[in-house]
């Protein structure tokens, strides 16, 4: 993984929201920007959660990243959110009983966390 001025400098558009624009995306940046980029040998045990009603992509994302962090020897538990979107699996981490927040929490208790 390179980290030349370029690198960095790309990764701070993207942190900083540029890049992200619909209009002007730069296919290249956001490549490099996804976490599936990242993904090494020694990631600990993760949990992604995603909700059924998410972003098209976001179902398909999250299994691309648990197949390639499991052939390296990771574990990764994708789970969908029933019903939920984008938002709605945020706000999920808010109500004691919705399905969001149980799942992170057996996650965690499980992982010893």
């Amino acid at each position: 993984m390179a980290t030349d001025m370029a690198t960095c400098c790309w990764r701070a558009e993207v942190l900083a929201g540029r890049g992200a624009d619909p209009f002007r995306r730069d296919e290249t940046l956001m490549k490099a920007a996804s976490p599936i980029e990242f993904v090494s040998r020694g990631l600990p045990d993760t949990l992604l959660v995603v909700g059924e009603n998410d972003f098209p992509m976001l179902q398909a994302d999250a299994r691309a990243f648990a197949r390639k962090a499991e052939s390296l020897g990771g574990h990764v538990q994708v789970a969908l959110a029933p019903g939920k979107d984008h938002m709605g699996v945020a706000r999920g981490m808010t109500d004691a009983h919705d399905f969001v927040l149980t799942t992170v929490q057996a996650f965690l208790q499980r992982e010893k966390l």
